[in-house]
This record gives structure tokens, C-alpha cells and sequence, in this order.
């Protein structure tokens, strides 16, 4: 017998124990099984009421700690991923651990608590992510708009939610995690970021290394696109000496690149 089975079935018996259709009620919504006539579900002798309560209070915390540990075997996970438990599919789909196939399959939960526990998995692929970024409860969008680790394109995404709360709160996101959305709807690093990181690096000496230079002008040029304002970190970082000589020279190339600057900045030859 699987462990899902031997829970349904410990369920059942429980509810079968209710002596009162208030007892039914609460079972029925602590456990989450189809109902059950009321008649059918008093059979059982009362007294059997509290063990049987007991014994299933026990296995679902037990199912729940089993979901959470990264040493739970892929099998035992399939076979979780159908408890009639919320909670515990909840919980496997914020277990790292647990396989990418499980993950797009508890993204088609029919629980948003389940949705959003897949969003915020950092195990969950792409692919899966961009499915919950179109999901029908604003609920799960909004999540993911809260989502730090989420990809920036994603983000971006959901910075043109129908939802304004979603669309906001994207943008609010993006703007923490140093970017930010131009005219044309592309993303560029906030220069905000490159000089927090500039000035991080600077608190544990008094120049920037040729390493720390190529890390800067790595972070700058991510997004492909070499703003205004950073230009005017690192043009500062040139004019107040924050540099050694090997970093001031990587820093010039970058100044001086002309293919680098907005078109509307570039010498006419």
C-alpha cells in the first residue's frame, strides 16, 4: 500500500468515527476529501473517534516533514504530489529537491498556494516560470512579481500585467534588484546598482583593483546597453582616483569606447 493510501484511508476512518455533522464538517475541511453522508460517516463507535484523529494527525505531520527533506526519494515525491492534503503538496513544491517533471505538474495544481510555492521554487525551469507568469489567479503573478531571484525578462513581463497591482509591484522589484525598463521596453542595469557595488568594493580599500574594474565594466555592459549614468560612475571613479593604473586603463577603454555610447552621443567621424 502507498503512503497516499494509507493516509486516504486513515482519513476516511476518521471521518467515518464524527459523531455530529459539526464533527463532519470540521474533518472534511481539515482534510480536504470528497464529503461523505453523514449517516455513513457515524457508524463507527465513538470512542474510536480520538485515535483514529490521532493516528492521522501523525501521519500527515510525518508526510509533511517527509515532502520538506531534500533525502526524499523522487518516487516518494511523485506519490506525494497526489495528497489529498494541500499543505503537503504545498510542500513539495517548495523542496528543492524536488524533480523538475514534479514541479511542472504541481504548476497545473488546482490550489494557488500550490502555483505559488512552484514559483518560488529556485528548482523550477524556465519554462515552467513563464507558464505561472500568464496564470489565471492574479494571486500567483503577484507573487511572482515579488520574486527578487526571478529572471529580469520575467519581471518585465509582468510589469505589463493587466493587473496594476501585478504591473507595480514588478516594476518595484525590478527597480530593487538595480534595473530598470526604458522607453522601449528593454531592460538596462540602474546605475544606482554599478555605483553601490563600486562604493561596496571601495570600503575595503582605497583604489579599485584591475579585477574589481573588469567585474564593474562585466556588470555594466550585462544588459548590453552602456547608459548615460553609468557613464558618469565610472567617468567619476577616472576623475577622483579610485583607481590603480591597470583599473584606470580598463575603465578608459570603457569611457572611450564610441560603439558603446547611445547613438545620439557618438563622434561624427
Amino acid at each position: 500500500m502507498t503512503l497516499y493510501s494509507i493516509l486516504h484511508t486513515t482519513v476516511i476512518r476518521t471521518l467515518r468515527a464524527a459523531r455530529t455533522a459539526e464533527q463532519l464538517k470540521v474533518a472534511k475541511a481539515t482534510y480536504q476529501l470528497k464529503p461523505l453522508g453523514v449517516a455513513q460517516a457515524s457508524r463507527a463507535a465513538p470512542s474510536k473517534s480520538h485515535f483514529f484523529e490521532e493516528i492521522v494527525m501523525n501521519t500527515i505531520s510525518k508526510l509533511y516533514l517527509q515532502a520538506g527533506r531534500s533525502s526524499t526519494s523522487a518516487k516518494t515525491l511523485a506519490t506525494l504530489t497526489n495528497a489529498a492534503c494541500e499543505k503537503i503538496r504545498t510542500r513539495v513544491a517548495e523542496n528543492r529537491s524536488t524533480p523538475p517533471h514534479l514541479l511542472q505538474f504541481l504548476s497545473k495544481d488546482e490550489s494557488s498556494d500550490v502555483r505559488i510555492a512552484v514559483a518560488s521554487n529556485s528548482a523550477t525551469p524556465a519554462i515552467v516560470l513563464w507558464s505561472l507568469a500568464s496564470d489565471y489567479n492574479p494571486d500567483v503573478r503577484l507573487s511572482m512579481a515579488e520574486n527578487h531571484n526571478l529572471p529580469a525578462a520575467i519581471l518585465t513581463w509582468l510589469s505589463g500585467d493587466e493587473n496594476p497591482y501585478v504591473a507595480i509591484r514588478a516594476e518595484k522589484t525590478l527597480a530593487t534588484n538595480g534595473y530598470k525598463i526604458n522607453d522601449k521596453g528593454e531592460i538596462v542595469m540602474s546605475a544606482t546598482k554599478i555605483e553601490r557595488t563600486l562604493r561596496r568594493m571601495l570600503s575595503r580599500k582605497e583604489r579599485l583593483s584591475k579585477a574589481d574594474a573588469k567585474r564593474l565594466r562585466d556588470l555594466i555592459l550585462e544588459d548590453g546597453y552602456f547608459s548615460r549614468s553609468e557613464r558618469k560612475v565610472v567617468r567619476n571613479a577616472i576623475e577622483n582616483d579610485l583607481l590603480d593604473d591597470p583599473a584606470f586603463e580598463v575603465f578608459l577603454d570603457l569611457y572611450l569606447n564610441d560603439q558603446l555610447r547611445p547613438k545620439d552621443e557618438r563622434t561624427i567621424a
